[in-house]
């Protein structure tokens, strides 16, 4: 018999280093995976929404890299910041144009109007990865190029 999960804290300030750490890798990687009801789990234990995992990447981060709308949403609600960097100062939506993960990408941009560096960043990513592989991977630059024109 499994024993039952224990909070990593009542409130993430209450939590010591290793635990918060421990949350954030395990929210990182049900964003990853798209499971919105462990994010939700994890959310309710402490995790924090805009924290980052043990390589430096945010949730959001991950939920956009993998193309993971409702992870997106469910993060967002709790308090991510749409625009927010990781360590290395990329954002989800650059993070999602890297990857071709149009809807992500969509999503971001009809909600959340990323800052135009985001944009621009992004673009010229999608552009690059046209350019590197023959194609639109996930129809990304189709989608951030109609954006120039309506944001």
């Amino acid at each position: 018999m499994k024993p039952p999960a224990r909070p990593f804290s009542t409130a993430p300030s209450q939590a010591s280093g290793s635990a918060r750490r421990f949350a954030q890798d395990q929210l990182s990687q049900a964003a990853e995976r798209g499971e919105t009801a462990r994010i939700r789990q994890l959310l309710s234990q402490g995790a924090n929404p805009n924290g980052l995992d043990w390589c430096g990447q945010t949730a959001l981060g991950w939920a956009a890299h993998a193309n993971h709308v409702g992870a997106m949403e469910v993060l967002i609600a709790a308090g991510a910041d749409a625009d927010g960097p990781d360590q290395d100062g990329v954002p989800p939506l650059v993070r999602a144009a890297y990857s071709g993960a149009s809807e992500a990408v969509q999503y971001l941009l009809e909600n959340w109007s990323p800052g135009a560096a985001s944009r621009a960043t992004a673009l010229d990513i999608a552009t690059e990865q046209w350019q590197l592989y023959g194609s639109d991977i996930g129809g990304t630059a189709a989608v951030l190029e109609a954006s120039q024109w309506s944001g």
